[in-house]
């Protein structure tokens, strides 16, 4: 196995954090189409003191 240049590293990373940030909401769309990973973003979103107090105000207004 040859040893990868940092340089060519850095090039795959920059290249990913460009894709990933332009097409973002399509991937999080993609994600969230599915009822498991739906229910584990909202476990997890719920597990944040400030995003559970926000959204506990807006159900019950």
């Amino acid at each position: 196995m040859m040893n990868q240049s940092p340089i060519w590293t850095w090039l795959v990373v920059a290249l990913l954090a460009i894709f990933g940030f332009r097409y973002r909401y399509k991937v999080v769309n993609l994600l969230l189409t599915r009822r498991f990973l739906r229910r584990v973003v909202v476990r997890l979103a719920m597990r944040i003191p400030a995003i559970r107090q926000s959204m506990m105000q807006r159900v019950l207004n």
